[in-house]
């Protein structure tokens, strides 16, 4: 039987209970997640990656948990806990030109996934020459950095989303190491310009970079690709090659620090979400605030809400994250908004499988019970 790969939303994530059984392998400070195996002479051991604010779950959804070689498929979860429950590699700030990594970051994150791959190995029985790291987004990074900086430590490399920081030394040693950089050209946090220089970068030291674009923005799966049997979706139109259940629509607030809405309510300054464009977006012209300007470029949930955190500006939230933030408060007297609806998605093919029901009832029975805090009631 195949297992399903899942797509699955940070808001499900987020939720107490949500977490499935799964083996945990006993790993020095790190939390590493058995994903598959498969038994045969040789294995591969596949350490995947996630992304930025996100946690070891994500990054299943990258590849099919049934590959048909012998291997031990782990997950990793990055060692920097987040206010909203999720984890990063390492930090990243946000302000008007857009995210920056702090000098000596990757570095570091780097030096941590060398030190626990080895135990990762030994723990899984796999030799530590059969490496192979995949990583998405902020995980891509990390994947591609050790491509670059120890390809003898590994037997392949693959990033999805993800792009080298500027200024990373490279190894002197030119093995032709196999790396998958993955692209989607409507990715609105890595542009082609980076993906370009990546790709230059890696090949220039000798390693062997295979080249895959994709119409797609920055995502990790896609259940209408049959990337995954099964999602949790906020779409206000689902598309209808998919079939499922609208369960309610979610609400967003504006947060700040509580220092922050101390301040004369004339210097609020929101936190922009896209490129600047000439006035005010839509959003800010119907808020509570509608003269106050958008400032900044902070395209992701986390973003905004590290960036609040920050006291940077005025964010808008998923009353999920802001509500259970304490160092947040609502900004204004306006109620939460409706955002976009929840929905349970598979394909029809799947609908009246054993499996997908199953889950598609637990993931039903925890949204329905976190109903109150996802609409900003709890």
């Amino acid at each position: 039987m195949r297992t399903p790969t899942l797509a699955l939303t940070s808001l499900l994530a987020a939720l107490p209970g949500a977490a499935s059984r799964a083996e945990i392998l006993t790993v020095p400070e790190a939390v590493v997640r058995v994903v598959s195996r498969a038994a045969g002479p040789n294995p591969a051991l596949i350490v995947g990656l996630h992304g930025y604010g996100a946690r070891e779950t994500q990054i299943a959804t990258l590849l099919p948990v049934d590959i048909d070689v012998p291997h031990v498929y782990v997950a990793l979860r990055a060692p920097l806990a987040m206010a909203d429950g999720g984890y990063a590699w390492f930090e990243v700030s946000t302000d008007a030109d857009g995210i920056t990594v702090a000098p000596g970051a990757v570095e570091q994150a780097f030096d941590d996934l060398a030190q626990r791959l080895p135990h990762i190995a030994a723990e899984t029985g796999v030799s530590a020459r059969n490496v192979h790291v995949v990583g998405y987004s902020q995980g891509g990074t990390l994947a591609l950095a050790f491509a670059l900086q120890r390809p003898d430590a590994l037997a392949s490399a693959a990033s999805f989303s993800g792009a080298l920081p500027p200024g990373l030394a490279a190894s002197s040693d030119r093995a032709p190491l196999p790396v998958l950089v993955a692209h989607g050209t409507r990715d609105a946090l890595i542009s082609k310009g980076e993906i370009a220089t990546t790709r230059d970068a890696l090949s220039s030291h000798g390693r062997v970079v295979t080249a895959f674009d994709e119409d797609v923005p920055h995502v990790v799966g896609n259940v209408g690709r049959r990337e995954a049997d099964f999602a949790v979706r906020l779409d206000n139109n689902p598309p209808n090659t998919l079939v499922g259940k609208r369960l309610y629509a979610y609400t967003e607030a504006a947060y700040a620090t509580p220092d922050y809405l101390s301040r004369d309510p004339r210097s609020y300054r929101w936190l922009g979400w896209g490129t600047a464009t000439q006035g005010a977006p839509q959003w800010v012209r119907t808020s509570e605030f509608p003269d106050n300007p958008a400032w900044g470029v902070f395209p992701t949930i986390p973003a905004q809400h590290a960036a609040a955190r920050e006291g940077l500006g005025i964010a808008i939230l998923p009353c999920l994250f802001g509500d259970a933030d304490p160092d947040l408060q609502r900004a204004g007297k306006r109620a939460p908004v409706k955002s976009r609806d929840i929905w349970l998605l598979t394909h029809n093919d799947l609908r009246q499988t054993a499996r997908v029901q199953a889950f598609m009832g637990f993931a039903e029975a925890v949204l329905r019970k976190h109903r109150k805090r996802l609409i900003g009631e709890a």
